[in-house]
């Protein structure tokens, strides 16, 4: 076989797993997203699918870390993860009284030209009742009462009184008050069909009140959000080494495990892949580490030799570091948080 279709070979190998990894990411994505009980549109749905899956397979790589199964690992990992997403979607997304989705233009247009059409008939029909006497009337006080009540009940609120009532075409835009909280209602003015409902708020402070007070109020928003974090709070522990108890920051150059850093040395020795022993004093040794970090050494933590060359990792000024001792090279710093 020729150096060219080897490099043939291996760009078609990089090219395929490639499409292989953006296909399991959608997969995984649009089964995730399927937990959203709206309807979305194509474009949102397939872009969600693609952003979601991304999370659900990064995560589910490090799940993998402690999946004691070679080859499907990382599969059951992006199971995991998809599973939890699909719940706190489901969670935060309950079935409203309006059937409500994202529309392309085009259809709006369509819905638009339908309902002028509607409105004329609509009007054609109010003006034959009244030429006859027979025209409707709007609900009464007690009816509007009583079809507010019910939205309120739905939604887990007490009984409320109509503060004000405005009629504005076929609509009554109310406001309602409910213990000590007060609501926007729109209704149909002749029908009571629920038209518009939300909280009540009269400046930029309330309304970041309101919406705290509208998560704390619904179960399945504080469901879904100890379960996202509790989620990611396993993912972070999982991915942070044992050693270090925290988040890490990782800082300077690392080139894989060409040039491990202090995590990829663990996991090396984790693996049986490199040998790990306890570092003796040696001035001489932090001497040359000094020299490569450009700080002091405030402890030696553990030697380690991998792929012929001999590494340190230390804890210094910049943070938790591991050094080439061989070609006095500095193969990242992390800090804790």
């Amino acid at each position: 076989m020729s150096l060219f279709e080897s490099i043939l070979n291996a760009d078609m190998i990089s090219l395929i797993t490639k499409v292989s990894v953006l296909l399991a990411c959608f997969w995984f994505g649009k089964k995730a997203l399927g937990g959203y009980r709206k309807k979305l549109n194509f474009l949102i749905r397939f872009i969600g699918s693609i952003v979601i899956g991304v999370f659900c397979y990064v995560t589910g790589i490090i799940i993998s870390k402690s999946i004691p199964l070679p080859y499907v690992a990382e599969f059951i990992g992006a199971g995991i993860s998809t599973v939890i997403v699909f719940v706190v979607l489901r969670l935060v997304s309950p079935v409203e009284d309006l059937d409500t989705r994202f529309v392309m233009r085009s259809e709006y247009d369509k819905l638009r030209d339908k309902f002028n059409k509607l409105r004329q008939r609509v009007a054609k029909i109010e003006k034959s009742l009244s030429d006859k006497g027979l025209e409707s009337k709007p609900l009464s006080d007690k009816e509007v009462s009583r079809f507010v009540n019910n939205v309120l009940k739905t939604r887990g609120y007490s009984f409320g009184n109509v503060l004000t009532k405005k009629l504005s075409g076929n609509v009554f835009d109310l406001l309602v008050l409910s213990g000590k909280k007060k609501f926007d209602v729109a209704i149909n003015a002749f029908s009571g069909d629920l038209i518009d409902f939300g909280r009540h708020s009269s400046g930029a402070a309330e309304a970041v009140k309101i919406f705290f007070e509208e998560i704390v109020h619904n179960k399945n928003y504080v469901i879904a959000l100890i379960l996202f974090f509790g989620f990611l709070y396993f993912v972070a522990m999982i991915y942070v080494p044992s050693d270090y108890g925290r988040i890490m920051i990782q800082v300077g150059s690392t080139q894989g495990f060409d040039c491990p850093t202090s995590s990829e040395l663990e996991s090396l020795f984790s693996q049986g892949i490199s040998s790990r022993y306890d570092l003796m004093p040696s001035q001489s040794r932090d001497a040359t580490i000094e020299q490569v970090l450009g700080t002091s050494v405030n402890r030696n933590v553990y030697g380690y030799d991998y792929a012929g060359d001999r590494y340190v990792v230390v804890e210094t000024g910049l943070g938790t570091c591991s050094i080439n001792l061989n070609q006095s090279t500095n193969c990242g710093c992390a800090f804790k948080l």
